[in-house]
């Protein structure tokens, strides 16, 4: 771009300066704008009120005026029970402002929430509504928070990347014409994916309150310093909750940087998805690239893949995170056993494309460890069919070193997971069968719908309508596939690859015929209590759907060809394009169903999510009452006086006097291993689980003075975090013949005799 700047004319030299000097001073101005707006911090007071006994709500009086930003609203009030808050005010915009009805809860005095005034609000009012006699009001402070300006900065930020990037892209046209088919395709198969998110409001799916406080919990533990998190102290009242600790959040750390910069916790989820999305494409491109030449095909296999309605009833019915998350990285772990088997094992360079499955097996496990067990499974089965190839020398030496980098760059999240699972959690001896585990299972009808029931509901086993279960459908332009392959298979029109295919074929049947009724769950569960455990590991049935699909996607390359040489030319189009049309039929009536079904939330600040929404209580200790936290906020002390306690978030200073024997205090926070407490004078104290699993801290008998409670990483885990990163540098120098690369360059060195010794 600079050399043709330079061989450009004079007047396009002159154009191009003018428009970057005008992008520049816009920017400069745009900047002074977002950093010169007023900070505010004003008290509304409870005495100027008004009560309208018609509409049962205390109203601040009108007049006040916010610029633009983001501001933390702290209401103090008691209450016999709830009260719903509403945020008003006159903006020019439809989005002016962005602000949760956030409810009071009776349980405290005062509580705080965040709203976004994208422009200038005038006449800006708080609404409180409840009855006369149950509620007392009191003052409600208004002040910008912490992160308002980073907001308007980042913002302006990411739209002048984004027209350079469009600046960039016009600029290089004429190189990436060559690749329109790609590129076009590709962002096609993104957007359509996307679609039921460019919409004011998400669809309230099954798991999307949980994913968005591990948002939330991410973030906050990033400004609590404690990277990488264990215990995410947003959660259960602020009691805490160990999900970082057995459910990776290295994935989600994207969205809660936009936390972190201002964005709502709504914008950052969906721009996670979005970039899912994309990912997900890429991915696919790049890792089928390798396995099949024709770019054609290779599209179509990433549509057919990325269009799977599962995958996207994950996105926009159970808001499954880790589940359509993990679902990136399954390409990636194929493509390595696809080059483990279909490889010339005399190839010099067979067994070095290490870094890509490692990665895939990695982030796999961090993202969804329920996915990562299922495909053990198949991954076993594929093993044990091309026996004699896998445990010859070379493809075996090649498979161990994917699991062995893959296991040691996981780390350190293996070792910490391990540790809690030892701890008398809910999770570590949860049953995943029971009497009528069977029926929950889907029927073939679900398997092979064509239309979906639109519903983000699902009863398990219950004899009902499908119209009240949302349906799960494997996807009909793979089942057409498989018929045609079966067909040809059968007819002997199969001659290359016929191994192989029919493998992936039995593979994916097998897949899918585990998702449904027919499955002899209950016969294997009487004849071994432990299979049947382990293979309904995965909780749900319609799971094992997400190995049918990458399997019958990875079936494609070695049946196309012998498909398209068995079927005479204008058959085999008509096929392909039906396969197309029917994806594309179930992708957009999966999408628009969803967004037609009249399930709708939005959700700005994490004061609209229900904090203690742990349905299975996975993360707690036996005999934990999750239902404490919701009016036990308070310390308490034993044979010791707690004379002072300051909290943020997980972390306390106390001070204590008088202890005696046996003294102890007590903490509103659930035990986790890790949490540490320490006297004024660095002496450690005895940690442990108290009254309904709390935080307990043993005092020592008189002693005085300050304790401190912190939760701090055991040495064993910051070992496990070296490890990794040494395996990590190490698995990109194995990869890139790095080692060697050096050695050699020494060794000419070495062999290179010096200009003084020649004289």
């Amino acid at each position: 771009m600079l050399k043709s700047f330079k061989e450009a004319g004079t007047k396009v030299k002159v154009l191009i300066l003018a428009v970057l000097a005008v992008a520049v001073a816009v920017f400069g101005i745009m900047l002074h704008s977002i950093l010169s707006d007023p900070d505010v911090d004003m008290v509304l007071s409870a005495g100027d009120y008004t009560y309208d006994p018609e509409a049962n709500d205390y109203t601040t009086p009108l007049g006040e005026t916010l610029p633009r930003g983001i501001y933390d609203i702290t209401i103090d009030y008691s209450a016999e029970w709830e009260v719903e808050v509403k945020v008003t005010g006159h903006t020019y915009g439809n989005n002016g402002i962005y602000s949760d009805d956030p409810v009071l809860s009776e349980t405290y005095n005062r509580q705080s929430f965040v709203i976004w005034i994208n422009e200038e609000c005038t006449d800006f009012q708080i609404s409180l509504l409840s009855e006369v006699g149950n509620f007392v009001p009191g003052d409600i402070h208004v002040k910008t928070a912490w992160n308002s300006k980073i907001y308007g900065v980042t913002k302006l930020i990411l739209a002048y990347l984004a027209i350079i990037a469009l600046v960039v892209f016009i600029y290089y046209r004429k190189r990436l014409s060559k690749y329109s088919f790609e590129i076009v395709s590709l962002f096609s198969i993104a957007f359509i994916c996307s679609l039921g998110l460019f919409v004011r409001y998400i669809i309230p799916g099954h798991d999307y309150i949980f994913h968005m406080m591990r948002i939330e919990g991410i973030k906050d533990s990033i400004l609590l310093g404690d990277i990488p998190a264990k215990v995410q102290a947003n959660w259960c009242y602020d009691w805490g909750y160990a999900v970082s600790a057995a459910y990776g959040d290295v994935t989600l750390l994207f969205p809660a940087l936009l936390r972190l910069a201002g964005f709502t916790i709504q914008a950052a989820y969906k721009a996670f998805v979005i970039s899912v999305n994309i990912t997900t494409v890429l991915v696919c491109y790049f890792c089928f690239r390798k396995m099949c030449k024709d770019p054609r095909v290779v599209i179509f296999m990433t549509m057919l893949y990325s269009f799977a309605p599962y995958r996207l009833a994950c996105l926009y019915y159970r808001e499954a995170t880790g589940e359509y998350t993990g679902m990136i990285f399954l390409p990636m772990i194929a493509l390595g056993f696809y080059h483990a088997y279909m490889d010339d094992v005399n190839d010099k360079d067979y067994g070095k494309r290490i870094l890509v499955p490692a990665l895939g097996f990695s982030f796999l496990m961090q993202s969804h460890l329920v996915t990562c067990v299922m495909a053990g499974m198949f991954i076993v089965i594929l093993c044990i069919a091309n026996w004699k190839k896998t445990f010859s020398p070379k493809t075996f030496i090649y498979l161990a070193k994917i699991a062995i980098f893959s296991a040691l760059i996981t780390l350190w999240f293996l070792v910490p997971m391990f540790v809690f699972l030892r701890e008398d959690l809910i999770i570590s001896s949860v049953t995943n069968y029971w009497p009528g585990k069977q029926n929950f299972a889907l029927s073939l009808t679900e398997v092979f719908a064509q239309r979906i029931s639109g519903t983000t509901l699902y009863n398990h086993d219950d004899i009902t309508s499908l119209s009240e279960r949302f349906t799960t459908p494997l996807g009909n332009a793979f089942v057409l596939m498989a018929v045609v392959y079966i067909y040809l298979v059968w007819k002997d029109r199969i001659t290359e690859n016929k191994k192989a295919g029919c493998l992936l074929l039995g593979m994916g049947a097998l897949a899918t015929y585990m998702t449904t009724i027919l499955f002899p769950y209950a016969a294997i569960w009487k004849l071994s209590k432990k299979v049947g455990e382990f293979l309904l590991i995965v909780q749900y049935q319609y799971r094992y759907l997400t190995m049918a699909i990458i399997i019958f996607t990875v079936m494609i390359p070695f049946v196309y060809k012998q498909i398209s040489e068995a079927l005479p030319e204008k058959i085999f189009i008509i096929i392909a394009v039906l396969m197309i049309v029917i994806a594309l039929d179930q992708t957009v009536d999966i999408i628009y169903k969803g967004m037609y079904n009249g399930e709708q939330t939005t959700c700005y600040d994490i004061i609209s999510l229900d904090n203690n929404a742990i349905s299975g209580k996975e993360y707690v200790y036996y005999d934990t009452d999750v239902t404490v936290p919701i009016t036990d906020h308070e310390p308490f002390s034993e044979n010791v006086n707690l004379d002072t306690c300051t909290r943020w978030e997980n972390r306390f200073d106390i001070t204590v006097s008088s202890a005696g024997e046996n003294a102890s205090v007590s903490l509103p926070l659930y035990y986790y291993p890790g949490y540490t407490a320490w006297t004024e004078s660095g002496d450690l104290l005895i940690v442990d689980r108290g009254d309904n699993n709390r935080v307990k801290i043993s005092v020592p008998a008189g002693y005085s003075g300050g304790i401190k409670l912190r939760y701090r990483e055991r040495k064993l885990w910051r070992l496990c975090e070296v490890i990794s990163i040494i395996a990590w540098i190490a698995l990109i120098f194995v990869e890139f013949d790095l080692f060697k690369k050096i050695r050699d360059a020494r060794n000419g060195n070495k062999d290179k005799e010096p200009d003084t010794l020649k004289e």
